[in-house]
């Protein structure tokens, strides 16, 4: 019997914590035979390859991990912090609405998207109608 996904998920994370990176690309292989597209699994792999330096496919996983009828409010606040770091502003705020758009009542979600939108002078789309979507 093989062992439950987040078993293999959460071993897979502590190996690469222990820069076992090989035994921990198997654990990861075998999560994904599993269930190929799982979200927590690509999520905890984007965390391992951003800190391996692999930001852009750490935000590929992370963009792959997203389920757009339901997009998950701190996946989309990862992926914001992230491109903010590469200085894809202009992107981190896209994202950031779509954000907000899941829990506008968030107030500190609400200051970092305005703060970000009106450096870009993109102050005007916080509210819009046209406002990207996720």
């Amino acid at each position: 019997m093989s062992k439950k996904i987040g078993e293999l998920v959460s071993e897979a994370t502590e190996l690469a914590k222990e820069k076992r990176f090989l035994e921990s690309a198997d654990a990861f292989k075998e999560a994904f035979a599993i269930l190929p597209a799982d979200p927590a699994a690509l999520r905890e792999l984007a965390s391992v390859m951003v800190d391996l330096g692999e930001t852009e496919t750490g935000l590929s996983l992370l963009a792959d991990s997203v389920d757009p009828e339901k997009p998950d409010l701190e996946t989309l606040r990862r992926i914001a912090t992230l491109l903010r770091g590469k200085n894809r502003l202009n992107e981190a705020g896209d994202f950031l609405i779509c954000a907000l758009a899941q829990d506008s009542e968030n107030k500190e979600l609400l200051a970092e998207t305005l703060g970000l939108l009106t450096e870009l002078g993109r102050e005007g789309e916080l509210f819009a109608e046209d406002a990207p979507t996720s």
